[in-house]
């Protein structure tokens, strides 16, 4: 599969990341992954008496663009030993009030029978 150059490191970045904070092998067995992506308000919608609020992004990145995004990063032996393991997705998007920094929260847990 190809992956632009952009793309690869911004995985990287999110790897990196992953591995400060995850100090245990990779989970085994079936997970549930939830993401919620935080986007800025754009400079262009920013107003000084009425502040833009917090709303739904119905625009890029396709919804599905985001979750192979952090499934890619992820899920590859680092948390989660493969992307197969995913028997349950859950993924939200919005755009944030003006001036709120932008956040992605992925959330992964281990599911037991």
């Amino acid at each position: 599969m190809f992956m632009d150059r952009k793309t690869s490191e911004e995985i990287r970045i999110v790897k990196q990341h992953a591995s400060e904070i995850w100090n245990h092998s990779p989970i085994q067995g079936p997970v549930k992954v939830e993401i919620e992506a935080a986007f800025p308000c754009p400079k262009s919608a920013y107003r000084v008496k009425n502040p833009a609020k917090a709303q739904h992004k119905d625009s890029k990145p396709d919804i599905d663009n985001i979750a192979k995004f952090y499934l890619d990063a992820l899920c590859n032996g680092l948390i989660v030993e493969d992307d197969c393991q995913v028997i349950s997705l859950s993924i939200g998007k919005h755009r944030l009030a003006q001036g709120e920094d932008a956040y992605t929260k992925v959330k992964i847990t281990k599911v037991t029978t």
